[in-house]
Formats: C-alpha cells, structure tokens, sequence
C-alpha cells in the first residue's frame, strides 16, 4: 500500500451555474440576458427550439433549463411534457406571458420548479427564481433518494430481521420443552444463550436502523473539534476489544476539523473497531489514525493491517446490509459503514477506501469545506 495520502477526492461545486435558455423570440431572449449579466455566477446557453434545447442539454452539463413555453414545434404544456420526459433529471424554470398565469401554476403541477412572467423579469426576480428553482429541485431529489433508502432499508430490515426472531422462538421452544421435564438440562442453558445472542443482534439492528434514520433529520451542527481528542475518547469506549484483540491503536498528531462531534466519533469507533475486529488470523491488528492537509480540507486517514478486501468491492462495502465474503463468521447489523457514508455526506464530506486482500485497508473520510 502507498505511505502517503492521496488528495481528497471531493465533489467540488461548479464555479458557474449553466444555464439552457430555451426562447425563439430574440427580444426576449436579449431581455433575459441584460437581467442574468447581474449573475456573475452563470454561463447561458440558447436555443431557439425544443429539438436543438433536447440536444444541449444531452450532450454538455446544464443546470437548469430557462423554457418558453411557446415555442415553433410546440405550445404550452406540451412543451414542457416532451422536456421532462426527455430530460427528467434537469430542473426547469417556465417563461410565460403576464397573461398566461394559470398556465404558469399548471407548470408547477407537471413538474417544473418555477415559472416567470416575461413581463416582469428584472435581475432580482431573474435571481430569485433561479435559485429558488435549484433548492427546490435539490430539496425534491434528497427526498426521492430519503424515499428510495426506506424502501430498501424496509425490505432488507425485515429481511435480516426475520432470521435472529425465528431462532429466538425455536430456542424458545425447546427451552419450554427442557422445561417439561421438570429439570433444567445443560441444553436449556445452551439455547437461552443463543436466545441472548439472537434478541441482541435484532436490538442491534434496530438501533442501527434508528441511527440511520435520524441522519435525514438531525440537523448537522459543526463545530471546531480536535480529532485527537475524539480518538483518545473513541479508544476508551473499544478498550474491551482492544484488550481482547490483543489489539494496538496509533494516532498521529491531526489538525483540526469541523463537525458534529458525536456523528464523527461514531464514523472513528466504526472505523477503529473495524480494524480491529477483521484481522488476520495470528496477527495481532495495528490501527493508526493520521490526517493530511489538501485544498483546505483535513482527510482522516484510519489504516490498519487485517483481512482486506477485494479492489472490486471497494464501492459495494458502504451498502447497507452488505456483507462481504472476507467478513464470513463476523457478526454485525451490516450497516456500520453504510451509517458512515451517510454521516460523512450530512458534513458535505465523502468516504472512500484503499484495501487489498490480505494487505489491509485505509480508509480516507473528509467532513467538506
């Protein structure tokens, strides 16, 4: 593995917004540019009609689309069906005539996240509408992805929690039968143990489920925080593991970052207690923790030297209920890592790992700007 940090992977936000102006009449057109000039923070593109629109937006980045509704090929709503429908992933604001207010509210009904009277453009409507349109359709899209999570959290939950309540009411059963025989057998015993284990497991599973959920509601509060110490404190909750590992943990000496101070101790004890418990069979693990300073952001770097993963799963891990085959025998909820993505991408952050099978793994987070 390579001794150094690679620079953060970031999503860095584009310095411009690209805009699609889609608008046959050219006095129009001229007007909405004079009001966007005051916008240094956008690039306009035009077109005069839907097919040439279509193909803009297919073929180079684009933002949001500006779109009259009146155009040479089409009219009104029909207009803005034909475009959602070809382009379902781009917000679009309308242009309609003062007249055409109704039609307007309509367009909000179809799926498009403003609309603008031609009349009343100005560089402060022109700015509000814009912005208000890239929120909303932001807002509408961390919805459809919250809905899609449920959905499949629900399903697999469901799922992996089937498998420890059937083996709670079996062990059940053949505890109630040691029982009739008026004695309690060294059987009993056995199955009220792995009754324990069973609830446990299923208790863990749900507390995981909550923590998930609560990331979609939980407002992110981030604060100037010292990782060091966060580890210090991280160490002190895995001391059982560590001792029963037989278990080493190194931190270096990190620069500070910004976050929730209970979410990134939960990313450190999930990623620190990994590394202990997926080591390598006669190799006592050795976790160190260490940061790197890149285009003002701190990466935090957990490495350690256990089992390792395939460079082909290195995406496949941060799914929720994913068990990799590496990881056979171990148990768990199969959300820890899923839980760190999500906590990571609250910070406006990203996740990511480094690991061969065998070699260990590093995994790198940063929390945003």
């Amino acid at each position: 593995m390579p001794d150094t940090i690679k620079a953060p992977r970031a999503r860095r936000s584009a310095s411009k917004i690209e805009l699609l102006l889609v608008e046959d009449n050219d006095d129009h057109a001229e007007l909405f540019v004079l009001s966007a000039r005051s916008f240094s923070e956008a690039n306009i593109t035009r077109a005069t009609n839907l097919t040439d629109a279509l193909r803009i937006a297919k073929s180079q980045p684009v933002n949001l689309a500006i779109l009259d509704l009146g155009l040479p090929e089409t009219v009104g709503l029909d207009t803005l069906s034909l475009f959602l429908q070809n382009c379902p992933s781009l917000p679009i604001v309308v242009l309609t005539a003062i007249s055409d207010l109704n039609l307007g509210e309509e367009a909000l009904k179809l799926g498009a996240m403003d609309f603008l009277s031609k009349e009343e453009i100005t560089p402060r409507t022109l700015l509000r509408s814009i912005r208000y349109a890239m929120e909303r359709w932001a807002q509408k899209c961390k919805l459809e992805d919250s809905l899609a999570d449920l959905q499949y959290f629900g399903s697999m939950a469901a799922h992996d929690l089937v498998s420890p309540l059937d083996a709670i009411q079996g062990f059940a059963q053949l505890i109630e039968l040691e029982l009739s025989k008026g004695k309690i057998t060294t059987e009993a015993w056995e199955c009220l143990d792995l009754l324990r284990s069973s609830a446990k497991r299923s208790i863990n599973l749900v507390r995981d489920l909550q923590k998930l959920s609560s990331l979609g509601r939980k407002a992110i509060v981030k604060e100037k925080l010292d990782p060091n110490s966060l580890v210090e404190d991280v160490c002190a909750t895995l001391r059982e593991t560590i001792k029963e590992t037989k278990g080493t943990v190194e931190a270096m000496d990190m620069s500070p970052i910004r976050g929730d101070a209970g979410l990134v101790c939960h990313v450190l004890q999930n990623l620190i207690g990994n590394g202990l418990k997926y080591s390598r069979d006669g190799v006592p693990p050795v976790v160190k923790i260490s940061s790197s300073q890149e285009d003002g952001l701190t990466v935090i770097c957990v490495e350690d030297n256990g089992i390792g993963i395939d460079e082909d799963h290195s995406t496949r891990i941060f799914l929720p209920f994913e068990r990799l085959a590496s990881s056979k025998g171990t148990k768990g909820s199969g959300l820890g890592l899923s839980i760190c993505k999500k906590i990571v991408e609250a910070h406006d952050g990203e996740i990511w790992i480094e690991s061969s099978l065998d070699q260990g793994s590093r995994f790198f987070f940063h929390l945003g700007c």
